[in-house]
């Protein structure tokens, strides 16, 4: 069976609202897109933040995966339109 994923709504725009390592856990549970400071990028749900980490899942066919990534290393994050 296809695994459902959950669709959230999008914000409402928030005028004094500035996504970044810093405000990131305001958003827990969205689809971001990430670039990160080697030219990488990705598209994941954001699990979790800690003080040097936030924890993104992937879905990657028909598995996932959950992994960190050192707030020192992303430059940019989006929200998911």
């Amino acid at each position: 069976l296809p695994r459902v994923r959950p669709q959230l709504p999008t914000p409402l725009p928030e005028d004094n609202f500035r996504l970044t390592v810093d405000t990131a856990e305001q958003r827990v549970g969205w689809t971001m897109n990430v670039t990160l400071s080697d030219g990488r990028e990705f598209q994941g749900v954001l699990l979790r933040v800690d003080e040097r980490s936030l924890h993104f899942q992937r879905f990657l066919g028909r598995g996932e995966m959950i992994f960190p990534v050192a707030k020192k290393d992303v430059v940019k994050l989006e929200l998911e339109q």
